[in-house]
């Protein structure tokens, strides 16, 4: 019984570590000097963030990707103060055919993106 209570414990140990910590990719210019980095985490409902830092470690931004009851998907993109800069919303028709549709932070639509299956 202790042994297998360990094992539940560990498991759900590694689980949620995964999901606070991720992933880190860091760019850098053609010089090899380091511009930025971005952390990516999943969180407990399967939702993505990016963090993009720059290269003191300071957050600039972030990106949250979302997926409604309909299968659709958002993405929401914040400043590093967590004001809203913008959303794309991606929706997707019964013949297939994706349609990306993108907001200012005041929610206007700046641009639409179609991509057909076929």
């Amino acid at each position: 019984m202790k042994k297998s209570l360990l094992s539940i414990f560990w498991f759900c140990f590694v689980l949620t570590s995964y999901g606070q910590w991720g992933t880190t990719n860091t760019y850098s210019n053609p010089y090899g000097t380091t511009t930025g980095s971005e952390t990516q985490t999943t969180d407990w409902q399967g939702n993505q963030q990016s963090t993009y830092s720059d290269p003191y470690g300071n957050t600039t931004g972030t990106k949250t990707n979302t997926t409604d009851w309909q299968g659709n998907q958002q993405k929401n993109y914040t400043d590093q103060y967590g004001n809203s800069t913008g959303n794309a919303k991606t929706t997707t028709d019964w013949q297939g055919k994706k349609t990306t549709t993108f907001y200012d932070n005041y929610g206007n639509v700046t641009g639409t993106k179609t991509e057909d299956p076929y």
